[in-house]
């Protein structure tokens, strides 16, 4: 099992997956993982489950009640300071993601706080995992509807996890197009294997990715 860190993600791509749910749903349950320039980055904790070979983060929020579907973060006195809410999860590819350094938070209480949350979660590292995996089998067995109506459509955001990165894939090769024909004949060889490496990084992206099933605020 792959031990717990915090992550930041592309943002661009959680703005796709909001779209995404926003066109099915009229609404989305993926977090904001933006607050602005003035205010401290938001983290992502990172990976809890994989479903299907699908990873999955969740956001670490300020939210401190105990519920059915979440899990309370302590800092080193015991005090509840965050917590993991796993209706609020979405995939991410790996390739998307980047650790969240705390050694170079400029904060030093801060950084003191995020160190200790982090080693909670390792500690429960086993009950987060547990937790999250029961939240997603819940929302898609679909009896509780109040907790489908508070969470992320997973099966819909893994879908569109998928789109994303056939996308890039398109993209790449429309650029590799570009960029050859722009070439001089004397160095279309060495443009062509580097981007070669770069399509081939791109499938491997796409090949982790499963294929769509037919049938509140992060800090």
């Amino acid at each position: 099992m792959e031990k717990l860190n915090f992550y930041t993600v592309d943002l661009s791509y959680v703005d796709y997956l909001k779209d995404a749910e926003c066109k099915h749903r009229g609404f989305s349950r993926v977090p904001n993982m933006a607050y602005g320039d003035k205010r401290k980055p938001k983290f992502l904790c990172g990976v809890v489950l994989q479903v299907g070979g699908q990873d999955y983060y969740v956001p670490v929020t300020s939210y401190t009640q105990q519920k059915p579907d979440n899990f309370l973060i302590r800092a080193a006195n015991g005090q509840v300071t965050s917590s993991l809410r796993f209706n609020y999860m979405f995939p991410v590819p790996k390739e998307l993601i980047s650790e969240r350094t705390i050694a170079n938070e400029p904060d030093r209480a801060y950084r003191a706080l995020l160190a200790q949350e982090l080693q909670y979660c390792i500690k429960n590292q086993e009950t987060i995992c547990h937790l999250a995996e029961r939240t997603y089998k819940r929302v898609l067995l679909g009896k509780n509807p109040g907790l489908i109506q508070n969470s992320c459509d997973f099966k819909l955001l893994e879908g569109a996890c998928t789109s994303y990165t056939q996308e890039h894939i398109r993209s790449t090769q429309r650029t590799s197009s570009d960029v050859l024909h722009q070439a001089p004949d004397n160095a279309k060889q060495s443009v062509l294997e580097k981007l070669q490496a770069a399509q081939s990084a791109s499938a491997d992206l796409v090949n982790k990715v499963p294929e769509k099933d037919s049938n509140t605020q992060s800090r």
